[in-house]
Formats: C-alpha cells, structure tokens, sequence
C-alpha cells in the first residue's frame, strides 16, 4: 500500500473535515425523526462515503451480512480509527472497547 502524498493529504482534509460536520449535523438534527432502519442506511451511507472521502477501498471477501444482523457477534482486531467506519460501510454495528490485563506476581 502506498501513502498519498502531504499535497493529496491536505487536498482531502477540508472534504473530511466537511463530512464530519455533516455527519453531527443528520444526527443532531435529522436522527431524532427518523426510524431504526433510516438511520442505520444513514449510518452506512456516510461510512461510505467517509471512506471513499479518504481514498479507501473496502473489500468483503465472502459473504457480506445484512444491514444491521440481530443476534449476531463480530469480533475484530482493531488496527485503526478507521475499523469502526469500514465495518459500518459493510454492515452497521454497535462497538465496544475491552482492556485485556494479565493478572499474576509482579515483584
């Protein structure tokens, strides 16, 4: 993979910088009118299209779920800030932060 350039960086950050305002502003304004099922199109609509904002491509190898699956667990390495987003672009979920700690004697 290669790394954009500081000149491609900096052309993309006013279209980043715009979307997240976007984003706040739908869910601030917009969310609290809509239904479930809007809102998680919204939801993965604006993951897209973040994604594509910043020259990402994601790729599904096998079989993608539904929009939001009840009932299911998907569990992820995280790499990235951008793992919440490309997972929401695909299929729109809840996330959740865990510490992992080693318990035993430290002398």
């Amino acid at each position: 993979m290669q790394k954009a350039s500081w000149f491609l960086r900096i052309k993309r950050l006013p279209q980043f910088v715009l979307h997240v305002i976007y984003g706040m502003l739908v869910v601030r304004f917009r969310f609290p009118r809509m239904s479930e099922q809007a809102k998680l199109m919204q939801t993965q609509t604006w993951s897209a299209q973040l994604a594509s904002k910043l020259g990402f491509s994601v790729k599904v190898f096998g079989t993608a779920t539904a929009l939001h699956p009840a009932n299911h667990l998907l569990i992820s390495n995280h790499i990235s800030w951008f793992d919440i987003f490309a997972i929401n672009s695909i299929t729109v979920a809840r996330f959740g932060a865990t510490w992992l700690m080693t318990m035993g004697n430290h002398e």
